[in-house]
């Protein structure tokens, strides 16, 4: 190596420090190197601090000049740093760079050596089948940020904003089979799976259960509008005729075998009779056994009324009407009314009572034919005597 001999150092006698002038020491001078002075003698680089600057051993021991002239020389260490660092590479990945074998000597390097054996991304893929689909792909994560392509061929797909919305895609090709979508969860072990929602090719979504926690399904999307359990599962909602809104009220109803009975919200108000009259679900058949119909029917107290405000949900509007009452009816006929007088559940609400129209019907039934019998009688009696 040449040595360095640019540029002027000044040097004082007694000093480790060498100063120098276009000399770039921090360029060709090295720890270790023999500095040749202006005296002659040579010295041991100490420190290299800078361009201009650095540090001998031992001191200068010669007279002390400025702008001299001196000489940097090289010495035969270098070929011992040298070979020491590749025998420290050597140890540290010797092992290592004897188990690539003859991988390097491929430009393209092929599967069986570790490599993809292409020079572009789709070549890659397809020769390591992630992109012909003939390999599992186990991996932390994954993102997509384009359109889902190709879904042409049986098969999932998954993309990101294929309509433009910013929207995730996941396409089913269902080839020969039904399609659809099935999510399911297991267990740690993979021994046991949990409910299974499916989203079918025609659109029909099934879930085991279903819990909302935003607000409630309105009932145009086929829910009840309510997030209240005491509503939601029991009641509906009603309107009037076909195009008016949705009303206040919600109505539940129960069968009890023989009659509907009716809710309005809490309010209970009656039952809805059905005139179902076929002998095969009747038993205990026998006349009725009433000593007048004309007497009963004569004891029953007709009135005008009008509806008052009353509970929750009863409201008069100011019309007149003309009935019975309840409670005075069933004093006469008490087959001919349901429920008590003053009846309430078991939270204090009315048990509203309510007229049989079946019972009041044949009861004037039962007086028309007493009615005819008398009428009968007197006709027989008015008729002329044989002669």
């Amino acid at each position: 190596m040449p040595w360095l001999r640019g540029g002027t150092v000044s040097v004082t006698n007694g000093s480790t420090a060498v100063t120098g002038v276009n000399a770039a020491f921090d360029a060709n001078a090295r720890v270790g190197d023999a500095f040749v002075g202006p005296d002659g003698l040579n010295y041991e680089i100490a420190n290299v601090a800078s361009a201009t600057v650095i540090s001998i051993l031992p001191a200068y021991k010669g007279p002390t000049v400025s702008g001299s002239a001196y000489a940097i020389m090289p010495v035969q260490g270098y070929p011992k740093l040298l070979v020491d660092a590749f025998n420290q590479l050597r140890f540290q990945f010797g092992d290592k760079m004897a188990a690539l074998g003859t991988t390097g000597n491929y430009d393209i390097l092929p599967l069986n050596k570790g490599g993809t054996g292409a020079v572009d991304s789709p070549t890659a893929l397809n020769n390591l089948g992630l992109k012909g689909g003939g390999n599992d792909l186990l991996i932390k994560s994954i993102g997509f940020r384009g359109a889902p392509i190709g879904y042409n061929v049986q098969g999932l797909y998954s993309g990101w904003n294929g309509n433009g919305l910013g929207e995730a895609n996941y396409i089913c090709n269902r080839g020969g089979g039904i399609g659809g979508h099935y999510w399911w969860s297991v267990n740690a072990d993979n021994t046991a799976a949990g409910p299974v929602m499916t989203y079918s090719y025609s659109g029909e979504l099934r879930v085991s259960t279903l819990s909302v926690f935003g607000a409630p399904i309105p009932m145009s999307s086929g829910g009840t509008g309510t997030s209240s359990s005491d509503w939601a599962p029991r009641s509906i909602w009603c309107r009037a005729g076909v195009n008016a809104g949705q009303g206040t009220t919600r109505h539940n109803f129960n069968w009890t075998g023989s009659a509907i009975d009716c809710w309005i919200d809490a309010s209970y108000v009656g039952s809805i009779s059905l005139f179902t009259s076929d002998y095969r679900i009747k038993k205990f058949v026998k006349d009725a056994a009433v000593p007048s119909f004309l007497d009963r029917i004569d004891k029953y107290r007709i009135v005008n009324f009008q509806k008052k405000v009353f509970g929750a949900v009863f409201r008069g509007d100011g019309t007149t009407y003309q009935g019975l009452i309840a409670h005075e009816v069933q004093e006469i006929n008490p087959l001919a009314v349901s429920g008590e007088k003053d009846g309430t559940d078991a939270e204090g609400n009315p048990l509203i009572q309510q007229l049989e129209p079946m019972a009041l019907i044949t009861d004037l039934m039962g007086a028309i034919k007493e009615l005819r019998a008398e009428v009968n009688a007197l006709k027989l009696a008015a008729q002329p005597a044989a002669a």
